[in-house]
């Protein structure tokens, strides 16, 4: 199983990155050796802004993280720049954005930052939206007998052992589009089925 031991809130102070911070909240405090980081963005010149940015980041540290192992981190510069090198550098293990929203702290760079996270994070990464619980029960994972969707059921593993994993196959007459056959399709399912309830 893959074990996750530093996770990074990229926080800018809207309130889907402060829904970003319950979620991180729930899923972590229960993993003894966590850390957390709290980490925001700003233009390099905007000094205004690095006060701001650490005031808005020690607050919310303090009121939904105290019981947690929580860095503050500020960055200079275009996260989009930043972001990649950021997270190889620090070994972080999970990332967690909001995927849209007005931010609150001012000298934030704008820009669908949670896109390029999609596209170019070094390691996984969970979106809040809108209607994102912050408190989830059960973990879905949408499996296509990929190592990406392994990693992810791996990943889910570390937190729960409620999960639904749903496989989508349109059934040719003999080899599924990932090139196993029906009846190792099956297998497969099956033995991730098996993986779910063990202790």
């Amino acid at each position: 199983m893959a074990q996750l031991h530093r996770s990074c809130i990229f926080y800018d102070g809207s309130s889907l990155s402060n829904k970003a911070v319950l979620l991180c909240k729930f899923l972590c405090q229960e993993k003894k050796g966590q850390e957390i980081i709290l980490c925001t963005f700003v233009k390099e010149e905007n000094e205004n802004a690095k006060i701001k940015a650490k005031e808005s980041l020690e607050y919310s540290r303090d009121k939904e993280l105290s019981n947690l192992n929580v860095s503050c981190i500020i960055k200079a510069g275009d996260p989009r720049s930043l972001l990649k090198n950021y997270i190889e550098e620090n070994k972080i293990d999970i990332s967690f954005f909001g995927t849209r929203g007005l931010s609150s702290i001012a000298g934030f760079l704008h820009g669908s930052v949670s896109q390029y996270a999609l596209h170019h994070c070094p390691s996984p990464v969970i979106f809040v939206k809108e209607n994102s619980v912050t408190e989830p029960k059960h973990f879905g994972i949408l499996y296509d007998f990929s190592s990406a969707s392994e990693k992810a059921l791996k990943i889910a593993l570390n937190y729960t052992r409620s999960i639904h994993i749903c496989t989508c196959v349109e059934r040719p007459p003999t080899d599924t589009p990932w090139g196993h056959s029906i009846e190792e399709s099956d297998r497969i399912t099956e033995k991730n089925k098996e993986k779910t309830t063990q202790k």
